[in-house]
């Protein structure tokens, strides 16, 4: 780039004088650049985690849509949907403006099914011997998630728990399967964003099991019927927890199983007993 383009007027700080004009200029000016280079060869823009864009990267990719339509582009952005509830998202309105344009058609991918998790496993070893049983643990671990999938299945070669046999690979049955580093931390980003009081909640009701009512959560918080309702809502918007719909009961679970085990892993021992304790007695 020469010191005159405006992307390096941009990178310098010059363009603070005139922010919005200048803004634009910098986007016709990449709009041309992606443009040209789709008259080359077709061209697929992939954006990942597209939940942590921020205003001026969502204003951008809005432009270049709009102003490149005809041309050989193609975009793809994936994100977390989860991470999307929180109404504050810039993406969330970015979304809706852009499904007005008809610029965009929305997929939501299905959990993994025990057939295509083990479709998953051979994709990553060839032949694995492995029980049903097992299999069924691992989907249950992490309700066909792929990424927790793929990095349980690491934490079980780093266990010794999935080994070479010299002829093929072979999967033992484990009584627990331990959440790998990658995982606890991928739900602690989760969990930091819910107020205290919420995460105090959810941390009584990880101690109930992974199945509990209404009724049996507040007879364990105290609080009345409104509040709990509150609380009980934020956990559902931030795929916390999720209603059982073929229950008679107000019952609910937790969206994953990983969430439930980092709650009742981060409690320390003699907390979780007093927790057992005072709901053993309320109960």
């Amino acid at each position: 780039f020469s010191s005159n383009d405006p992307l390096s007027i941009l990178l310098s700080g010059e363009a603070a004088a005139n922010a919005e004009q200048e803004k634009y200029r910098i986007f016709d000016y990449l709009v041309r650049i992606y443009v040209n280079l789709s008259k080359l060869r077709p061209i697929i823009l992939f954006l990942d985690d597209l939940q942590w864009a921020d205003e001026l990267t969502l204003d951008f990719l809005a432009y270049l849509i709009r102003n490149s339509s005809g041309e050989r582009l193609f975009y793809v952005a994936t994100s977390r949907e989860w991470e999307l509830t929180n109404e504050n998202n810039p993406v969330r309105s970015w979304l809706r403006q852009m499904s007005r344009y008809g610029f965009q058609e929305q997929i939501k991918l299905s959990p993994l099914t025990e057939a295509e998790t083990a479709k998953v496993l051979e994709s990553m070893f060839g032949y694995i011997n492995i029980s049903q049983a097992m299999l069924a643990k691992i989907c249950q671990e992490t309700k066909g998630n792929p990424f927790y999938i793929m990095e349980i299945v690491r934490l079980l070669q780093e266990e010794k728990a999935i080994q070479w046999t010299g002829e093929h690979w072979h999967c033992k049955d484990v009584g627990e399967i331990h959440l790998p580093t990658s995982v606890v931390d991928l739900v602690e980003a989760h969990l930091v964003k819910l107020a205290a009081q919420d995460l105090e909640v959810f941390t009584q009701a990880a101690i109930l099991g992974d199945e509990f009512t209404f009724e049996t959560l507040q007879a364990v918080t105290d609080f009345d019927e409104d509040k709990l309702l509150s609380i009980v809502e934020a956990g559902l918007r931030e795929h916390i927890l999720k209603e059982e719909p073929h229950s008679r009961e107000d019952r609910y679970s937790f969206y994953h199983s990983t969430v439930r085990k980092v709650l009742y892993e981060r409690t320390s021992r003699r907390r979780r007993k007093r927790l057992h304790q005072q709901i053993g007695n309320k109960l």
